[in-house]
């Protein structure tokens, strides 16, 4: 099985919003960012629920790339959207809350399992070897998220003076 090295934890990173906004624009904000920067990008779930004023949504997204044959780079966002109003245009009201949650997961094909003594030279080679690379990985991956973090808050930023 694969290791995952959690470098933000879920919703340790998070962005919280009141106001009004068009989901279809966050969704193509978060889209593009994941295209521009080489990832694969999989909507893992979207729930709409009835709620006293209107509806609630729940979304996720994960996105990952491959940046060797060892490590993959996995961002996922966790969308809560509740107490929402339909406005005019298309456009809805309401909490908006956006958690992130970021790991590199080593040997995502699982070369290196089956059997104690792959699973100790995987280890021995990690710890000897691969630090400085995973570190660098690490790096790489919280520079990648924070750019996203500030991506989406300047486009809600955008959103309070429409």
């Amino acid at each position: 099985m694969a290791e995952k090295d959690f470098v933000i934890l879920k919703n340790e990173l998070t962005l919280e919003y009141n106001g009004t906004l068009s989901l279809d624009n966050l969704y193509k904000t978060i889209k593009d960012w994941f295209s521009d920067n080489g990832y694969d990008l999989d909507e893992k779930g979207y729930k709409k629920t009835p709620s006293e004023k209107g509806f609630n949504y729940k979304i996720s997204f994960e996105g990952y790339k491959k940046i060797s044959d060892y490590c993959e780079m996995h961002i996922k966002l966790s969308i809560k959207f509740s107490n929402t109003e339909k406005q005019k245009n298309n456009l809805l009201n309401g909490d908006l809350k956006i958690g992130f949650e970021c790991f590199n997961k080593m040997d995502y094909e699982g070369r290196w399992e089956g059997g104690v003594i792959k699973k100790f030279t995987r280890g021995l080679n990690d710890k000897l070897f691969g630090k400085d690379k995973f570190v660098r990985f690490e790096q790489e991956l919280k520079e990648e998220s924070y750019d996203l973090f500030d991506k989406i808050k300047s486009f809600l930023n955008l959103q309070k003076f429409k």
